[in-house]
């Protein structure tokens, strides 16, 4: 039986982000997930198949810490 996978991306916290904010937490991201590159973050941003739930809640504290909430970070498809 086939089981559905779901994308989770947080390029809709990224659009609710101040712009002078936006550098700040793209580095945060980078040094919470070990990232090394930014086609990385790019495909992160655009949606993580299965995401693991440190990485999950790394990302939404990050975007907290800016005003933006849980609610607003995530889109899941």
């Amino acid at each position: 039986m086939k089981t559905n996978k779901l994308r989770y991306s947080f390029a809709p916290g990224i659009e609710k982000l101040a712009v002078k904010d936006e550098k700040m937490v793209r580095e945060q991201i980078f040094s919470s997930l070990g990232l090394k590159t930014s086609s990385e973050y790019c495909r992160k941003k655009q949606g993580m198949l299965d995401i693991r739930k440190s990485d999950y809640d790394a990302i939404t504290s990050i975007f907290e810490r800016f005003g933006v909430a849980e609610k607003d970070v995530w889109r899941i498809y």
